[in-house]
């Protein structure tokens, strides 16, 4: 009963902090969704797909309200990410054994392998974090984005980072904003906001994909539980888009790359000391 308490309080604080800085809260839900509500890490990566996808999707309806949504780099960077999910969910996925033989004295799990993997995507997403918030030209180059033309970058560029995350997505079930945000300001030249409202609908894409095709297979899935879940990261993410202008968005990312960070070394001492 108290980590399911806690579980539902940990989906708060996720949908609270993609409302609060855009990216980064929704890597918490598969280790919530496993050590606070007790699932396989391979069905925890189903949940979290439609429970970052909804919440992207609530994300950038608000930020579309403000025109804020580049649809042609959407569409751009969203079609090769959404294949190489489909290719993750419908075949990677179901083809990792469910025993792993790293070496002849180690062998891991299939809850394990996707932990691990999941512990070290965190690990670079609190790297990521960390100096993006310690930048100390942020706000320079920002301005001197906002500038810029919106010119679209080469479609390679595109693909290779559309393909990376689609299969980070599928896989692991993470939305990877912090990779896909920066690429728009980096190669789409959008703005830190515009970035921010388009790399959610790619997350949407990518994340509602991956569910639907996850459906193909015959994992049981507890509808009113998913239902109960969404509920709570909706309501968090709408106080956290509320709540956003109040808080200084520095301060906010360092605290999250210390959480995230946190959370990273609870999984890899769980998966690789206590078992």
């Amino acid at each position: 009963m108290v980590l399911t308490v806690l579980g539902y309080i940990g989906v708060m604080i996720m949908g609270i902090s993609l409302g609060l800085i855009g990216g980064g809260g929704s890597i918490f839900a598969v280790p919530i969704l496993v050590y606070l509500f007790r699932f396989e890490a391979s069905l925890a990566t189903n949940y979290s797909l439609l429970l970052v996808g909804g919440t992207a999707l609530a994300g950038m309806l608000q930020h579309a309200k403000k025109k804020l949504v580049d649809y042609p780099v959407l569409l751009k960077f969203g079609v090769p990410s959404t294949l190489a999910v489909f290719a993750t969910r419908f075949w990677l996925v179901p083809a990792i054994p469910n025993q792993i033989l790293i070496s002849t004295d180690l062998q891991l799990s299939k809850n394990s392998f996707l932990l691990l993997s999941f512990a070290i995507l965190m690990l670079f997403a609190a790297w990521h974090m960390f100096r993006t918030a310690n930048s100390s030209n942020t706000k320079k180059t920002n301005n001197t984005i906002e500038n810029n033309n919106t010119s679209l970058p080469n479609q390679t560029q595109f693909t290779t980072i559309g393909i990376f995350t689609g299969c980070v997505t599928g896989l692991l079930g993470a939305g990877g904003g912090f990779i896909i945000t920066p690429a728009l300001v980096l190669f789409a030249h959008l703005t830190m906001k515009q970035a921010i409202a388009t790399a959610l609908g790619v997350i949407a894409l990518n994340a509602l994909l991956g569910f639907a095709v996850s459906l193909l297979h015959p994992y049981p899935l507890n509808w009113p539980f998913l239902a109960a879940v969404l509920a709570v990261a909706l309501l968090g993410i709408f106080i956290g888009v509320k709540l956003s202008t109040k808080f200084n968005n520095k301060s906010l990312k360092t605290i999250f790359a210390y959480a995230i960070l946190l959370m990273a070394v609870f999984i890899l001492i769980n998966e690789l000391i206590l078992k």
